[in-house]
């Protein structure tokens, strides 16, 4: 499906503007825009030259290498100045924006100066020499400004000559086109150093249903993310040749129904290169973490169901004669998705795979899973746990609780009371009781932290059943409840 910005062009560039520093010398290289009307109106308004703009945009020594923000009447100017390494040069990519855009475009545009500086850093060391040859082609390729010829003394570093002289310039006019039109970046700088970028914010799918992931954000959710859950990819991606053989190995096999686990087994790759790929897909392409599709498993309509017109209109088309808004009332109330496929049989003509759609509208999120935690806490009452009993029975397993327990002392009364009861009403002798009582310390090991029921299948090793088993005997002091998130 074709990925297209949203139809606000206030969040769209204005223009992007290459700058350099050396020596005494600061300058405009470059600029690119496709509202340059606009630009030019700002820059009459704002009564600056050249110069004193390139000065503007390039700040101090100190502050190099540092994120960059500047507000001048109700404009942005935002990017990520960079000393390119082993030479006296300075390089700005200033990216222009109305001053009203969301405070996260912000972060991502000077991400992406950032990176588009380090392409520059990395060309450079490679062939020395090489950014100051760019430079002085630019420059002889600039024309010389005279009111005759041009309306507006920017108008100069639009010319054609700077794109023929220069491949960073080709480089920086691919980019902003790419973030115009798609909010997505797939381009080479100086036909060498890959470069790819996502722009979350300026994806229909991700500023309907799909949780924002900025870039200082991914750190966060990596530390959460478990080789239970899984990945889905929200634009079909062609790794470049010269890519990692795992990143091709995992965008072929990674699917919505197998986990990071299970991948990994079957392809006998490390869950450690596995969770390092997957952060690499997370910064540049447009996907979601989820749990693994079952039969079993228990999905709901969004609660909070934006659409795009557009976007469903591409659903039908993919999937000819269905009713999408048919199928999303569907899980409205929550089923399972064997419950569903059952109850929807007459959808099948044969014009579309239906479990096929379930996952098109499960990775655009107007589809959702509801997912279990579960939490030890303390009866929310004025009962009181049975009294103390002086028989053998009692104080057996009172002094196991003392020495096993992961809960604190005040769990224990409450944790003798359910031996008992197992003891009386399901004539369990103390050692059953005692193997219980380990496999319910060992399913709480962090009692004061919710936890996901495939978590904590996946990390004690148990049976489904076991653990649900487990859990109803101690359903007095256990909290569950259902969310749709899947990392809270």
């Amino acid at each position: 499906m074709e990925f297209l910005h949203k139809d606000n062009e206030s969040d769209k560039p204005v223009a992007v503007v290459l700058t350099a520093k050396w020596g005494t010398e600061c300058h405009i290289l470059y600029i690119h825009s496709l509202c340059v009307y606009k630009l030019f109106k700002i820059m009459e308004e704002l009564k600056v030259e050249p110069d004193s703009l390139a000065e503007y945009l390039l700040p101090s020594k100190s502050n190099r290498n540092l994120p960059y923000e500047a507000k001048a009447e109700g404009i942005l100017f935002v990017g990520f100045p960079n000393l390119i390494d082993h030479t006296t040069i300075c390089i700005g990519i200033t990216w222009i924006l109305d001053g009203n855009v969301d405070k996260n475009f912000i972060h991502s545009y000077q991400q992406l100066s950032k990176r588009l500086c380090h392409a520059i850093s990395v060309e450079e060391n490679r062939s020395s020499g090489l950014l100051q040859k760019e430079i002085e082609s630019i420059i002889s390729a600039t024309p010389k400004y005279s009111e005759e010829t041009y309306k507006n003394n920017f108008q100069v570093y639009f010319n054609e000559s700077i794109l023929t002289a220069s491949s960073f310039a080709r480089t920086l006019k691919d980019v902003y086109n790419q973030i115009w039109y798609t909010g997505l970046v797939h381009t080479f700088v100086n036909n060498n150093v890959e470069l790819g970028f996502v722009l979350a914010q300026s994806i229909p799918e991700f500023t309907l249903n799909v949780p924002n992931i900025a870039c200082r954000d991914i750190n966060e959710l990596m530390r959460r993310i478990r080789p239970y859950h899984t990945i889905v990819l929200m634009k079909d991606i062609m790794p470049s040749l010269d890519c990692s053989p795992l990143i091709d190995q995992l965008v072929r096999f990674l699917t919505p129904e197998k986990s990071f686990n299970t991948v990994a087994t079957e392809r006998g790759i490390s869950i450690g290169q596995i969770f390092l790929t997957i952060r690499n897909l997370l910064t540049w392409v447009p996907c979601s973490i989820i749990y693994p599709i079952c039969m079993n498993n228990v999905y709901t309509s969004s609660l909070h169901l934006n659409y795009s017109e557009s976007l469903l209109q591409d659903i039908a088309k993919e999937y000819e004669g269905v009713n999408v808004y048919k199928i999303i009332a569907a899980f409205s109330p929550p089923c399972t998705l064997r419950d569903f496929l059952s109850n929807n049989s007459d959808e099948n003509t044969g014009k579309y795979d239906l479990k096929s759609l379930f996952i098109c509208l499960l990775k655009y999120r107007f589809i959702v899973q509801l997912h279990d935690y579960y939490v030890a806490t303390l009866p929310f009452s004025d009962r009181k746990p049975l009294p103390f009993q002086d028989t053998p029975f009692y104080k057996e397993l009172q002094s196991f609780i003392n020495k096993h327990s992961t809960l604190t002392n005040d769990f224990t009364p409450f944790l003798l009371e359910i031996g008992v009861k197992l003891n009386e009403e399901q004539e369990y002798n103390i050692d059953k009781i005692k193997e219980i009582m380990r496999m319910f310390f060992n399913i709480v090991k962090n009692y004061n932290e919710p936890e996901h029921l495939e978590g904590i299948i996946f990390r004690t090793g148990l049976l489904r059943e076991t653990v649900l088993r487990i859990l109803d005997f101690f359903k007095d002091i256990v909290c569950s409840y259902c969310t749709t998130n899947l990392i809270p």
